[in-house]
């Protein structure tokens, strides 16, 4: 398989999980909760288009915490899932053609 060819089945692999995920319109984010194994993929594929936002609890044992952290805050190596934000610098992206395609079918 061709590099192009596998980039343009990734690509449509994650635009299906931010349809899958999609916000409520009245937040600012585009899709919450998508599972951190997915990150690094769109990192790759999308490059520059999202803000990431991570989301996690905190951790604790029987005796103490072993994470303990603010209720905004996360940081990426306990993150369970995470939220994209559009970068306001790129607003027209290739997954927003997509999910306008989505929205006529």
């Amino acid at each position: 398989m061709t590099q192009n060819v596998k980039h343009m089945i990734a690509n449509k692999f994650l635009c299906e999980m931010i349809h899958r995920y999609q916000s409520p319109e009245t937040e600012a984010s585009l899709a919450k909760m998508i599972p951190m194994r997915h990150v690094k993929e769109f990192q790759r594929h999308f490059p520059g288009a999202f803000r990431y936002k991570y989301r996690g609890t905190s951790v604790a044992d029987e005796i103490e915490w072993i994470y303990n952290r603010p209720r905004e805050f996360c940081h990426k190596g306990w993150a369970t899932s995470f939220s994209i934000y559009p970068n306001n610098t790129r607003i027209e992206t290739r997954w927003q053609e997509y999910l306008n395609w989505r929205k006529d079918v």
